[in-house]
């Protein structure tokens, strides 16, 4: 009987070649489908889609709660959650398919977008409701300080949610 050799020092392989893997540990935790499984991929059509969802039901609640409501109390509350739904309606059409700058601005331009048409829609009840101000000078003498705090309040909650 022989006796086993043991290998010199020298004469072992390089440690990243000891022991390669078939596949990265990580992959156990992926979906065996990728992401078609989890809703398909996303795409700008679809992202702006998604967003004018969330941008038109945003505008829909912004102008029942500064029209018929008259209360502009949590107009700035409003405005910042449309803009965080917007940017989470946009990454969600819009997927890692996007790149992130895009997405922002995508999601950021539908927010003011909605914003300014929900205040417009404001201005029209007000004037149905006998009104005769122009829209500058509505939203001035109406909501003054508050419009710029909604239009912040909106922006950061889109390019949060976008990111």
């Amino acid at each position: 009987m022989t006796e086993p050799t043991r290998p010199e020092p020298g004469d072992l392989p390089p440690p990243s070649a000891r022991r390669r893997l078939d596949r990265p540990p990580s992959d156990r935790y992926r979906d065996p489908e990728g992401s078609a499984a989890a809703g398909g991929s996303g795409s700008v059509p679809r992202a702006v889609a998604f967003g004018l969802v969330a941008a038109v039901a945003g505008v829909v609640v912004f102008t029942i709660v500064a029209g018929p409501l008259a209360v502009d109390a949590g107009l700035v509350l409003i405005a910042g959650l449309m803009g965080l739904a917007v940017g989470r309606a946009v990454a969600a059409g819009g997927g890692s398919a996007i790149a992130d700058r895009r997405r922002i601005g995508l999601a950021v331009l539908l927010f003011v977008a909605a914003l300014v048409g929900a205040e417009l829609a404001t201005w029209q009840f007000a004037l149905s409701e006998g009104g005769v101000l122009g829209p500058i000078d509505y939203l001035r003498d109406t909501f003054g300080f508050l419009v710029v705090l909604e239009l912040l309040a909106g922006l950061i909650g889109a390019a949060i949610a976008a990111a």
